[in-house]
């Protein structure tokens, strides 16, 4: 399934990095620190909007993820009711339904997206990535920024660029709102509007407007 969507993304693509402030002793310090919190934050929910770009075509997206210890949920919904898929990974089994109801499973979640629908996202390492942390048990290279935070990523052949911060909320370290995200001829965009432990009720409407 390829949805083709012109949505405008004026707001996204306008969006710019803050200068990182200079780095420091004490910023890998905080970086070693971070490491350790974030991993350990298994249990999280976010909302907010993905644009997928796979040369001249473009996927606006709404996005929920539910994330603990065991099950992982991730809603993609395109704008306008156009499309929906629902991926949910427990015990190891990645199971994929569509929006006419049509049920995939696998073993990698992301391989089954890209089988179904030709969208490459990759959904193993995001979980990481969406916390500013790199995903355990494969190489990387890594950017700082002053304040001990992921700046830019390298890591299974992806480019990631954190574009902006959130503030530190419930004793946990800053977590990211804005990341841009390449590899070869794809291309994408990640704004997060809302980070929460505790798993908000979901609501009808995933598509906010950008």
């Amino acid at each position: 399934m390829r949805l083709l969507l012109l949505f405008p993304l004026l707001a996204l693509l306008a969006a710019c990095a803050t200068p990182p402030g200079p780095v420091t002793d004490q910023s890998h310090q905080r970086w070693q620190q971070r490491q350790a919190r974030l991993l350990a934050f298994n249990d999280w929910h976010i909302r907010g909007r993905a644009a997928l770009f796979v040369d001249d075509e473009v996927y606006n997206l709404g996005l929920d993820w539910q994330h603990d210890g065991r099950e992982n949920r991730l809603t993609l919904e395109a704008a306008l009711g156009q499309g929906m898929i629902r991926i949910r990974r427990l015990d190891g089994i990645s199971e994929l339904t569509t929006a006419e109801g049509e049920r995939h499973t696998a073993a990698d979640a992301e391989a089954l997206l890209l089988q179904t629908t030709g969208w490459d996202i990759p959904v193993g390492g995001l979980e990481y990535w969406v916390r500013g942390v790199q995903r355990p048990g494969s190489d990387f290279r890594s950017t700082l920024d002053g304040h001990g935070r992921l700046q830019q990523l390298e890591q299974d052949g992806w480019w990631i660029n954190y574009l902006d911060y959130g503030e530190a909320v419930d004793a946990l370290p800053a977590l990211p709102r804005r990341l841009y995200m390449k590899r070869g001829r794809v291309r994408i965009k990640i704004v997060i509007d809302q980070w929460q432990k505790a798993a908000p009720s979901r609501p009808d409407d995933l598509f906010p407007s950008f």
